[in-house]
């Protein structure tokens, strides 16, 4: 069970993070809108792939799990103040998915 759970975090992050590298312009435009600075998308990108990679190394799954868990609460925060609720319901879900993850051997 947590290996399947560490693989959908490992695949959710590192498709979001493909996705956010190679954004097209009207996501780029709404980040821009939201006063992001340049750079935003690939940095949030990068830190993704980090995550996700450390997530699956065993040894340092643990900093996989704080990078991760970080970062979405983050982006949680900032969902919720522009209420959009049903991205935090699939953010919470995410979130909770670390869970089974940080107990895998």
């Amino acid at each position: 069970m947590s290996a399947i759970a560490i693989l959908v975090s490992f695949s959710v992050m590192v498709t979001a993070a493909v996705m956010q590298l190679f954004a097209p312009s009207a996501v780029q435009r709404f980040f821009r809108l939201r006063t992001c600075p340049h750079g935003f998308l690939q940095f949030v990108a990068i830190v993704e792939l980090v995550a996700a990679v450390f997530l699956i190394v065993p040894e340092t799954r643990l900093w996989g799990i704080w990078a991760a868990a970080g970062m979405l609460m983050a982006a949680l925060i900032v969902t919720a103040y522009n209420l959009q609720l049903i991205w935090v319901c699939a953010g919470l879900v995410l979130l909770l998915s670390l869970v089974p993850a940080a107990t895998a051997q």
